[in-house]
């Protein structure tokens, strides 16, 4: 239930610089942030952003995907692939004879839904499980990849099954502990989606109140060494993005998001600023045995200790103990926030 509120928090903290921040030689939770701002109102602020509905398409596409990820031992194999099925394939496609990037996997394809390329799956209606079919076709000349369009490709198609209807019968062999019919396995699966909204519902509030604090924050002045170190973390996190492509960090920013480095730049650090600020406040910090202790739940997922977790995600302790009172701050926020209705 964490990982979009961690997703949220990397979203923002991912811009905390992993260099000693000073007046210069502090980090931000020493320096003296009044000095640069007046923080605004972060208790009862009101929002009222809009709110994620739960979905009953959703639910049944999380009902078939769940389905579809049991029933590998109770697929269909004794009749010839129809229109309409979904049947399980494995493919490898070749374009001169060599396989290409993109072109190989696994996949439930819906017979006649136009996943894939023309001819594709027209050409397994009547194979039968276990066939492998060979197609030849070619990939549209608008295909979305420039590599790939107009090009003649060969696809060997081997059709492992076909999913059955989702029925209570074939539900029951699961032998699931959630469920063990059609009306139980909607009910579990409706509680999965309800998670998700909530948690969708959640970040909303957050990055509602979140800006609502930054407007009614008043800045006095800006660090500039922060605004120079913002630049360079947002230049190296988007260098891998845009390696190859001839496009610099500022057409990215301006073409994507219709702003500059110096402004996005800006704006994080007003963010990481406001942040500070109300842990400051409110009381909240990350002591070194909180901090330890993290880390090891976290290096321990991956069998190796915190320290050696955090070489190799290339942070240092005051990035990690920030990124930490950064989530401790948007739960915060979050459970102070007042929701009223979009009039």
């Amino acid at each position: 239930m964490k990982k979009r509120i961690i997703a949220l928090a990397l979203a923002v903290l991912c811009c905390f610089t992993m260099v000693a921040c000073s007046d210069e030689g502090k980090e931000l939770k020493d320096m003296k942030l009044s000095k640069y701002m007046e923080l605004g109102e972060y208790t009862n602020v009101e929002v009222s952003p809009v709110m994620f509905q739960m979905s009953e398409v959703r639910v049944q596409e999380q009902m078939q995907e769940l389905f579809n990820s049991q029933v590998v031992d109770y697929g269909i194999t004794d009749r010839a692939v129809a229109v309409g099925d979904i049947v399980n394939i494995d493919f490898v496609g070749y374009i001169d004879g060599v396989e290409f990037e993109g072109g190989s996997g696994q996949y439930n394809l819906e017979i006649g839904s136009g996943d894939f390329i023309d001819g594709f799956e027209d050409g397994l209606i009547d194979a039968m499980p276990g066939d492998v079919v060979e197609l030849n076709l070619s990939f549209p000349a608008d295909y979305n990849s420039s590599d790939l369009a107009g090009k003649a490709v060969v696809f060997d198609v081997r059709v492992n099954y076909i999913i059955p209807e989702m029925t209570d019968e074939v539900i029951a062999q699961f032998n699931n502990e959630n469920y063990s019919n059609y009306a139980e396995m909607e009910e579990f699966v409706k509680g999965l989606v309800q998670a998700e909204v909530d948690l969708e519902n959640k970040d909303r509030i957050i990055k509602a109140a979140m800006q609502k604090i930054i407007a009614n924050t008043t800045f006095k002045e800006i660090p500039e060494f922060l605004i120079e170190q913002q630049k360079t973390i947002i230049k190296n996190k988007l260098a891998p993005t845009l390696e190859g492509t001839g496009i610099d960090v500022e057409t990215y920013l301006t073409v994507i998001y219709g702003t500059t480095l110096e402004q996005t730049a800006e704006a994080n650090v007003k963010e990481r600023m406001v942040i500070q600020a109300i842990a400051n406040e409110a009381g909240i910090e990350v002591t070194d045995e909180e901090l330890n202790s993290a880390l090891e739940e976290v290096g321990a997922n991956y069998g190796v200790t915190g320290e050696e977790m955090l070489a190799m995600m290339g942070y240092d302790r005051s990035y990690y103990r920030e990124f930490l009172i950064g989530m401790e701050v948007y739960e915060y926020v979050y459970e102070n926030a007042v929701v009223v209705e979009a009039e």
